[in-house]
């Protein structure tokens, strides 16, 4: 972290309709003495090291930093422990203090469906903090692994991300979820998505916005 060994690395999110740029994802690596480890190589000595909440704060530092010379959507997806954790709440809202006259709107954070099943309270309190700094809020790793979803419309996340796994292998559970984010007018995102007969796919059932490695490669070509 001294050294800032850290690369923020941005996902594309397309709407294949419209042929844009919904916003950009960001993840991070690490480069480090000439090697370079992607996110899934150096998380699980990060959580061994118990530095977990550490990284993220910096990089969402990073990130609002990066913000003020950006005029568009990023995004960043924080991880059900970090939510858990109340002692990040008041570190982000001094840090968001630190940033309120920038352009905050530009910014969603992204919180996973399982942080609402393991401790309901604290996510809302999360929300609501970035609700007040006026950044964006959605959810990701979305499953359908609830048994009630009014929190969906008490908070109105912009849009959820669910994987083509769930998307193209569970037909109820997505007719559910089509149910649910069209009477909320919530935006569904297909994520992992890495072939062109996936795309068709989930074109077919209504989903034309679409993140994955095959967006990365057909922005470049365009």
């Amino acid at each position: 972290l001294k050294e800032d060994c850290f690369e923020l690395v941005y996902r594309n999110v397309v709407d294949i309709n419209l042929k844009n740029m919904i916003h950009k994802t960001i993840s991070f690596e690490l480069n480090y003495k000439e090697e370079n480890l992607s996110y899934k190589d150096f998380i699980a000595s990060v959580l061994e090291l118990d530095r977990l909440n550490d990284v993220y704060l910096y990089i969402i530092n990073k990130v609002l930093d990066i913000n003020k010379n950006l005029n568009e959507s990023i995004s960043i997806q924080l991880p059900t422990l970090f939510i858990e954790d109340l002692n990040n709440y008041s570190i982000l809202k001094e840090l968001f203090t630190k940033y309120k006259n920038e352009k905050n709107e530009n910014i969603i954070f992204e919180i996973e469906e399982d942080s609402f099943n393991k401790n309901l309270k604290n996510t809302f309190m999360y929300v609501n903090l970035f609700k007040e700094f006026n950044f964006g809020f959605a959810i990701f790793n979305f499953i359908a692994n609830s048994d009630d979803y009014i929190y969906l419309k008490e908070l109105k996340p912009k849009y959820i991300k669910a994987s083509k796994y769930f998307l193209l292998e569970s037909k109820q559970s997505l007719s559910v979820l089509k149910i649910l984010t069209q009477s909320l007018d919530i935006k569904l995102i297909a994520t992992s998505v890495n072939e062109v007969s996936e795309i068709n796919a989930l074109a077919q059932m209504g989903i034309n916005a679409i993140c994955g490695p095959i967006m990365q490669n057909l922005i470049k070509e365009n």
